[in-house]
């Protein structure tokens, strides 16, 4: 077990533990893709649990890769364990957030620093009370339970879309942004999309677009390194009029006035706490 980064041959090529793999999100999205087809994502906090035999390889952002906690062990009741669980789930099983685990894989982590005797054996009753939790949490599905369950689930995926399309325009503000570009590049629809960020953010996609391009327009005015028309191009506005009025729209000032002035903490501070 350790914290290990996503190496690139195991997003290249299929690999097939010879035991089971437990993979903990710490933060970023990891995917896993099967020979089927099937591609099942665990995000932030999310738990991948892999039998071992099965054929699969990583899929992520190679950009940003995600900090993964890794885990390879075998057991006993690795049979009859995945006996339990609906067929579906018998080739991976992803657990949503939940407090428990994330508590008890953060004392994994400060066992396996201190590598005393002890800490071994405290983190093998670990490993079986997390093994224990997602069986119950994935027959519990079926029970009175199991809405609260797939609410929590249903959460965190909105928020994790709302999060990868906010990377996405952070990424790509300076082109030319549509609704349809950034959903056909997050695999979903256009409305779902628009209905999952406005929920989740409390504005719509390119409110925070145009949020986030007129905070780069101020930063790089201030810095007084370049021209307005300059600025124009680099934060994704084709037409100098059109920005100038944005700019003034947004700010009650034109560009002009804040080219070389000194930055201030108060709008940083404003911006943080709308969209954090």
């Amino acid at each position: 077990m350790a914290m290990m980064p996503c190496a690139p041959h195991w997003r290249d090529e299929w690999h097939r533990p010879w035991c089971c793999e437990f993979h903990y999100v710490i933060n970023g999205t990891l995917a896993l893709e099967f020979r089927d087809g099937r591609l099942v994502a665990g995000n932030t906090s999310e738990l991948l649990l892999i039998p071992a035999g099965v054929w699969h390889r990583d899929v992520y952002d190679s950009d940003h890769p995600p900090r993964v906690f890794m885990l390879f062990f075998s057991w006993k009741m690795e049979r009859e364990f995945w006996r339990q669980l609906p067929r579906d789930d018998r080739q991976t099983l992803r657990i949503p957030a939940n407090r428990e685990i994330t508590s008890m894989f953060s004392r994994i982590q400060t066992g396996l620093k201190s590598g005393a005797p002890l800490d071994e054996l405290v983190t093998r009753v670990y490993v079986q009370a997390i093994l224990l939790l997602a069986l119950r949490l994935c027959r519990d599905a079926g029970d009175a339970g199991a809405h609260d369950l797939l609410a929590e689930a249903a959460g965190v995926r909105r928020r994790n879309l709302m999060l990868r399309a906010k990377q996405y325009v952070e990424q790509h503000y300076r082109e030319h942004i549509s609704l349809d570009g950034v959903a056909a590049d997050l695999g979903v629809s256009p409305y779902h999309l628009s209905h999952v960020f406005s929920r989740e953010s409390g504005g719509s996609l390119f409110d925070y677009l145009a949020e986030l391009r007129m905070r780069q327009a101020r930063l790089l005015l201030q810095s007084g390194r370049l021209s307005v028309k300059e600025i124009t191009a680099l934060t994704g506005y084709s037409n100098l009029q059109y920005f100038s009025h944005a700019f003034r729209r947004h700010f009650g000032k034109s560009p002009r006035c804040f080219l070389g002035q000194p930055f201030s903490s108060k709008y940083t501070k404003d911006h943080r706490r709308k969209y954090r």
